[in-house]
Formats: C-alpha cells, sequence, structure tokens
C-alpha cells in the first residue's frame, strides 16, 4: 500500500531555442509505502528519535531516458500574424505558452482545449475579433484559432494522426483553404495522436509578426511529407 505525494511535479519539457533542443526533466514524485512504516515508527518510539519515512521515488511518465530521444526537428509551420493587433497578438502569445515544451510519450494524445484551457479573461485572454456562424465578431479569445491551425499544419507535416479536427464556416486568412483548424471551448477540439514508436514534443516560438510551430522527435528514415 502507497500514498502518493499531493505536491504537483514538474512536467517534463522539450523546446526549441536558437537552433537547440533544450530538455528539461520531470520533477520526482515520490509515495508513502505503508506496509514499511510499522517498523521505523515502533524504533522512533522505543528509542525517542524522530520516524525515517520509507518513501519510494515513483515511476515517470516521461522517463529521462525518453527525453533524450527527442534529437531533431521533425516538421515545423509558421503562420503571419499582424503585430498592431495588440489584443488579438497577446491571445497567440498566451496560447501558445501553454503548448510550447509538451510531451508525448507513444500513444498518447494532445488536446489542445485541455492543454490551452479556457479562455477567460482572468486566464489573461482578450477580445479580438473571432469567427462564428460565418460573422466575424468580437469575444474573449480571438485569434485562438490561429494557434491550433499552426499546430495542425505542423503535425500534418510530421505525420502525425488526427484524431479530431473541424474547419472554420468560412476561409480564414492566415492559412490556405481547407488547411484550418477551428477550436471551441467545450464544443470543438483539436486532437493529435503520437503514433510513432518514440516520443515527442511540442514546441511554440512566438515572434512579433509570426507564429512557429515545430514537432520535435526524430525523423522517419525516407518518409517525404507532402
Amino acid at each position: 500500500r502507497r500514498i502518493e505525494s499531493g505536491t504537483k511535479v514538474r512536467p517534463a519539457r522539450v523546446r526549441y531555442q536558437n537552433g537547440a533542443i533544450l530538455r528539461s526533466a520531470e520533477g520526482v514524485r515520490t509515495t508513502l509505502d505503508l506496509d514499511g512504516l510499522e517498523a521505523p515508527v515502533i524504533v522512533a518510539v522505543a528509542e525517542g528519535g524522530p520516524v525515517r519515512l520509507p518513501l519510494i521515488e515513483a515511476k515517470k511518465r516521461v522517463p529521462d531516458e525518453a527525453l533524450a530521444q527527442i534529437t531533431e526537428v521533425v516538421a515545423s509551420y509558421s503562420t503571419p500574424f499582424k503585430p498592431s493587433q495588440r489584443d488579438r497578438s497577446m491571445n497567440l502569445r498566451t496560447a501558445s505558452q501553454q503548448l510550447d515544451g509538451v510531451v508525448l510519450m507513444p500513444g498518447e494524445t494532445l488536446s489542445f482545449n485541455e492543454t490551452v484551457g479556457k479562455r477567460t479573461v482572468e486566464n489573461g485572454y482578450r477580445e479580438a475579433i473571432v469567427f462564428e456562424e460565418g460573422r466575424q465578431t468580437p469575444g474573449v479569445g480571438g485569434g485562438i484559432c490561429q494557434v491550433s491551425s499552426t499546430l495542425y499544419n505542423a503535425a500534418l507535416y510530421a505525420n502525425m494522426e488526427i484524431v479530431q479536427r473541424r474547419n472554420h464556416s468560412i476561409p480564414v486568412p492566415y492559412v490556405s483553404l481547407g488547411r484550418d483548424a477551428t477550436v471551441y471551448w467545450g464544443a470543438v477540439d483539436l486532437v493529435l495522436k503520437n503514433s510513432f514508436a518514440t516520443p515527442i514534443a511540442v514546441s511554440a516560438d512566438y515572434q512579433p509578426g509570426r507564429l512557429t510551430f515545430r514537432i520535435l522527435g526524430r525523423k522517419t528514415p525516407g518518409q517525404k511529407v507532402e
């Protein structure tokens, strides 16, 4: 029997910066071994000393050796935006930061909505133009679909499995027709799956006027995606 620590553990992250792949290992999570607790308690009571708790290091979701397998850029995709649209630009930056560095083990999926979170003022999002039922209208989190669409295209070129994806009701200016992926909290999601035998990571690069997503991992020899 074990009791797991309630402390939130730092997740593993892999990012692309200035041409280099930067890895950050997952934090250590410990569990208390209840079956091994009786003996040290008896000793402590008898001797009047401290109790030496039997702690066991829990298995990591992303082992350190798995991070070492992420060695190169498998695919990338960029889209332009106008930095002068400050509220919209801030939304792009806020959402892309939530996705930057996320690691997926083989078979795992990434939900855009679950990863980015609800688009609210409290979560740092601002009001900007959104596409809704074929119209352009102001809404909190406007511009978020450019983030999901940029990620979607990077995933396509990486040959990831697309589990869920829906296009907008009207064409959007930042990607070609049919290459967009709309999202809406609680209703429409973009879900991607790591269908490879090795781990991959999502890297986001926000620069004034350009948003880039890279899928990091290991390329499949001889594979070319068009």
